[in-house]
C-alpha cells in the first residue's frame, strides 16, 4: 500500500506540473491578436500583419529553448517602433533603432564657443543646462524629457541670466523621450495665448483603420523669449518619442529650424499588458499629427540636413553644433 500511494503522489506531481515550453506554446498568438486589434500603425507602416502570423505561428510554437525570443525579436523588427517591446523577466526584446555615426556627437570642442569666463547653469535635476556662447547665442542642452513635470519657472529663471540676442541653440541629440506634457511646459518661453501643438487620434475598434477624429492638443504661451529670436534645435536619429514630439512642433514654428540628422521617431504614448506566460509587452496605443497634420510616427526631416563623414569622426568636432552656430551668425548678416 506504501508503494502505490508514493506511486501515485509521483504521478499526481507529474499530471500537476506543466513542462515549461508549454506555456510557449500560444503566447505568439495570444500576442498577435491583441497586436492585431490595438497597435495604431499597421496601415501607415503598410505592415500585412496575417502574413507575419502564417510566416511565424509554427515557429513559435517550437520547444526549443529561446526559440519563442528569437520570434518575438523579429517581429518586432519588422515593426520598426521603439515603443513596442516583450520584458521576459530576464532580457528586453525591443525594436533597435538604427543609428548614424552622428548620433555619436561630444562636446568636444564646445569651449571655441564659450564666453569668457565660462558661465554654464545646471537645472534641479539635471535634465537641461545652459551655456552662455560668444556673440550673444545661447545654447541649451536638454538630455531628457523622462522625469518629473520641468519646473519651467527654474528653467525661466536659468534662461534670463543668459544673454541670447543673437539666438540660441536647443540641442536634444540622443534625447530618447519621456513625458509629453515636458514639451507643452518648453514650448511655452517661445509663444503668446493658446496654440494647438499638435494633435493624436486614438484606436476605437479593432480594424486597423479605426480611429476617433482628431484630437487638438493645446498649450498656453507664456511669450519669454520674443519671435524675432532664431532658434536652431539640433536633432539626431537618436532623438525619439517626446524628444521627436518637440522637433515636429516647432518645425511649424517660423523662428525655429531643425538643424542635424532626421529624428528616430516616436508618435504614441503607451500601455502595457502581460501575455500568457507572464512575460509583459508594451506597444503604442495612438497616433500623433502636428499642427499640419503631418504624422510623427516616421521621424522629422531636418531643415539643415548635417551628414556624418569620416572627417567629423577623425577630428572629433561636432559638425552639427558647427553649422547651427554659423547659422546663426549668417541670419545676423541678412
Amino acid at each position: 500500500m506504501k508503494i502505490k500511494a508514493i506511486l501515485l503522489v509521483i504521478i499526481a506531481a507529474l499530471c500537476a506540473c506543466t513542462p515549461i515550453d508549454d506555456r510557449h506554446r500560444n503566447v505568439f498568438e495570444f500576442w498577435w491578436k491583441e497586436m492585431d486589434c490595438k497597435y495604431p500603425f499597421f496601415i501607415q507602416k503598410n505592415i500585412d500583419w496575417d502574413s507575419i502570423f502564417v510566416a511565424y505561428k509554427e515557429r513559435a510554437q517550437s520547444p526549443e529553448a529561446g526559440e519563442l525570443e528569437i520570434v518575438f525579436q523579429e517581429v518586432v523588427d519588422y515593426l520598426r517602433d521603439g515603443h513596442c517591446c516583450i520584458n521576459t523577466g530576464d532580457k528586453t526584446i525591443r525594436y533597435r533603432l538604427p543609428t548614424d555615426t552622428i548620433d555619436k556627437f561630444a562636446y568636444y570642442d564646445i569651449a571655441q564657443y564659450t564666453a569668457t569666463p565660462l558661465k554654464r547653469l545646471y537645472n534641479r535635476d539635471s535634465t537641461l543646462y545652459a551655456v552662455q556662447f560668444k556673440d550673444n547665442i545661447t545654447y541649451i542642452h536638454y538630455g531628457s524629457f523622462n522625469f518629473p513635470v520641468i519646473d519651467i519657472d527654474e528653467v525661466i529663471n536659468i534662461i534670463n541670466k543668459f544673454s541670447y540676442a543673437g539666438g540660441m541653440i536647443i540641442d536634444i541629440r540622443g534625447n530618447r523621450g519621456g513625458q509629453t506634457q515636458n514639451i507643452g511646459e518648453l514650448l511655452s518661453l517661445f509663444f503668446s495665448g493658446t496654440t494647438t501643438i499638435w494633435y493624436n487620434r486614438h484606436k476605437i475598434g479593432c480594424g486597423h483603420g479605426d480611429f476617433t477624429d482628431f484630437v487638438p492638443q493645446r498649450a498656453r504661451g507664456r511669450g519669454i523669449i520674443p519671435n524675432s529670436i532664431t532658434i536652431a534645435v539640433l536633432t539626431s536619429g537618436e532623438t525619439y518619442s517626446a524628444a521627436n514630439y518637440f522637433a515636429g512642433v516647432v518645425r511649424n514654428f517660423p523662428n525655429f529650424v531643425l538643424i542635424g540628422t532626421k529624428t528616430g521617431g516616436g508618435g504614441s504614448w503607451t500601455t502595457t499588458s502581460v501575455l500568457p506566460n507572464g512575460w509583459t509587452f508594451t506597444y503604442p496605443v495612438a497616433q500623433a499629427y502636428d499642427a499640419q497634420y503631418r504624422s510623427l510616427e516616421r521621424g522629422v526631416e531636418p531643415d539643415v540636413k548635417v551628414e556624418a563623414t569620416p572627417l567629423w569622426y577623425a577630428k572629433h568636432y561636432d559638425i552639427v553644433l558647427q553649422t547651427a552656430y554659423k547659422y546663426l551668425l549668417d541670419r545676423r548678416k541678412k
